[in-house]
């Protein structure tokens, strides 16, 4: 154990590396290409890969099961405030 030179009355355990690379993680979306690399991949902008991993979520989503008493009752309380409520732009 020793005490940091800029905060001496912070004791460091030698743990602090470890901690470090456990709770960083790469970022799916991003990436640390070259503008070169870039422009002959295309020059895709943010939306197309998050379009893709968008599209990919979806195809792996699976509904979750409901007991069917309870899925009608939610649809007609949700068909009730549709009545209910005056339709506006949002």
């Amino acid at each position: 154990m020793f005490a940091h030179p800029a905060a001496p009355w912070r004791v460091f355990d030698g743990q602090q590396d470890r901690r470090c690379t456990t709770a960083l993680y790469e970022l799916a979306l991003s990436d640390a290409e070259t503008e070169e690399s870039w422009e002959k991949g295309g020059s895709r902008d943010i939306p197309a890969p998050v379009f893709v991993c968008w599209n990919a979520v979806l195809a792996q989503y699976e509904k979750p099961p409901m007991v069917l008493a309870i899925e009608g009752q939610l649809r007609d309380n949700i068909a009730r405030r549709k009545r209910e409520t005056a339709e506006a732009w949002y």
